[in-house]
């Protein structure tokens, strides 16, 4: 049994062993994925299409539609309510809370460090003295100098 060369440069292997993909390659996974992206919008305002027709027009009276009325309805959609595949953290994996930073005070400089706890202090002044150490004690136990805790309280 004769063994034969088998050419994996249309695999995207390019023959020179560091792990990288070809020019061939990288064509193929732009063409694959255009073609990926417009099977998907197809099915999408298919399922939109299928989906209105069976329900609205039994329940409101209101007409069928076409598929690029289903296309246009599902754009029109996301653009109001969106929400579909975004991602609520920021590009270095914290989640934006109710202030929406996304930063922690370990990574911040000195200076401002101290001068956001100074400004806490004296927003807290005005509370009742037990509520006012309670919050004393929460920030000191998650986000004081000496902790190493990542996320604060």
């Amino acid at each position: 049994m004769s063994q034969t060369s088998w050419n994996w440069s249309c695999c995207g292997y390019n023959g020179r062993g560091n792990g990288r993909p070809g020019a061939l390659a990288i064509v193929g996974m732009v063409v694959g994925g255009v073609a990926l992206f417009i099977l998907v919008a197809f099915l999408l305002g298919w399922v939109v299409m299928s989906l209105w027709n069976a329900v609205m027009p039994g329940i409101f009276h209101l007409p069928t539609i076409t598929y690029w009325q289903a296309i246009g309805l599902f754009i029109l959609a996301h653009i109001l309510i969106g929400g579909h595949g975004v991602n609520h953290h920021s590009k270095h994996g914290r989640h934006h809370g109710r202030h929406g930073s996304g930063y922690r005070l370990e990574d911040l400089p000195p200076e401002q460090r101290e001068r956001i706890r100074q400004r806490f202090e004296e927003e807290i002044e005005s509370l009742p003295v037990e509520k006012r150490d309670e919050i004393r004690r929460r920030w000191s136990s998650c986000c004081g100098n000496d902790s190493k805790k990542t996320e604060c309280c």
